[in-house]
């Protein structure tokens, strides 16, 4: 077959660091089961003992993944769950409880919403967190 045999430029998003392998799925019709996470990228990552989840949900616009970070804030206090601010990764952030996904930590990072989820502590996150935020470049 003809073309490039390379991965897809997508992939790139996700952290190496501690991945699992062969983790990496593509989801279409809702991350985390929610609509307004409509399509995107997950992956699983042993951080200590722990096996956590990622997600690079993908937008045409940095206006869409704003509405979409501010409509899963929106589900999460409609749930009774807190949503507290995360500073300096991304756009915005925030830290709360996923109903069936323990703690996690999502923010924007221009036409991106990302996230770590299945997290026993929010701590444990922020490093992967980052360095999603510095992943996320849309292809050129």
């Amino acid at each position: 077959m003809k073309g490039d045999a390379l991965p897809p430029h997508e992939l790139s998003y996700l952290p190496e660091s501690g991945k699992v392998d062969g983790s990496e799925q593509y989801i279409k019709g809702g991350i985390l089961g929610h609509a307004f996470l409509d399509r995107g990228l997950v992956s699983e990552h042993r951080v200590g003992g722990d096996v956590v989840s990622t997600f690079v949900a993908l937008f045409p616009s940095k206006e869409d993944a704003a509405h979409s970070f501010e409509a899963h804030k929106d589900f999460l206090q409609k749930g009774g769950k807190k949503c507290l601010p995360i500073d300096g990764i991304g756009q915005r952030g925030f830290s709360s409880q996923e109903p069936y996904h323990k703690n996690i930590l999502v923010a924007q990072e221009g036409p991106f919403v990302i996230g770590v989820y299945d997290l026993p502590e929010a701590q444990q996150g922020m490093d992967l967190l980052k360095d999603m935020a510095k992943r996320v470049k849309p292809a050129q």
